[in-house]
């Protein structure tokens, strides 16, 4: 019987691994990692002064509070480009399924950023910040949802 290849994803707002695991009892692998730079995204250029309005009625305009901070644009930027990567190295690869651990509201974020290929390939989440937690504790951190 063939193995079941899984691709599991740990994921921050600073940085990414991916690991793989080739069936139970294996463990996981380390494919590759990126991260996060501040630098880049330094030289981009945000707003520093809210937006202004005009009133509906009348000429006076208005001062407008910013929907999002300067750091949950850089973030949500990151995990956009995260997110188009991992989409490219899932469709390189031959994995049969996905699964991501992330700090609750980054996989929240996540979540909305999966393209249909990944979404029909998740197999399990785990709402936990692993990025940091030594690989050989990962398999026991997944044991709820998966056998590595």
């Amino acid at each position: 019987m063939k193995p079941v290849r899984t691709l599991v994803v740990l994921i921050d707002d600073e940085k990414m691994k991916l690991l793989e695991n080739h069936g139970v009892g294996k463990g996981l692998q380390p494919l590759e990692e990126a991260e996060f730079s501040r630098k880049e995204a330094e030289a981009l250029e945000y707003s520093d002064q809210p937006g202004r309005s005009f009133e509906s009625v009348g000429a006076m305009r208005h001062a407008m509070s910013p929907e999002k901070s300067v750091e949950e644009q850089q973030r949500d930027r990151w995990l956009r480009e995260a997110m188009a990567h991992l989409s490219k190295r899932w469709q390189k690869g031959n994995f049969d399924r996905l699964v991501i651990a992330a700090p609750p509201k980054v996989l929240g974020l996540v979540r909305e950023l999966l393209d249909r290929p990944l979404k029909e390939a998740l197999y399990a989440e785990v709402a936990k910040d692993l990025v940091n937690v030594p690989e050989r504790e990962l398999p026991e951190r997944f044991a709820d949802v998966a056998a590595f």
